[in-house]
């Protein structure tokens, strides 16, 4: 059978760019952050970061997931 080209498409990962590539990243706890804010170091660059479920705390030093970023700073959890 002969395939369309829109299931070629279909069927083609989509990579991720710009913010989006950095979900699911780890990040390097700078300052300590909470709900409130802190700051972490993603991808070489220090980002304004906040704890995803608002109030967690991450101490400096603390290896982190980002779970999302909104506008210029990560979520983290």
């Amino acid at each position: 059978p002969t395939r369309r080209s829109s299931d070629l498409l279909q069927s083609t990962p989509q990579l991720r760019t710009g913010t989006a590539a950095l979900v699911g990243r780890q990040a390097l706890v700078l300052d300590r952050v909470d709900g409130r804010g802190g700051q972490v170091k993603l991808n070489g660059e220090v980002w304004s970061a906040r704890a995803y479920d608002g109030f967690s705390v991450f101490e400096s030093g603390a290896d982190v997931l980002v779970l999302e970023i909104e506008g210029a700073t990560a979520l983290i959890g």
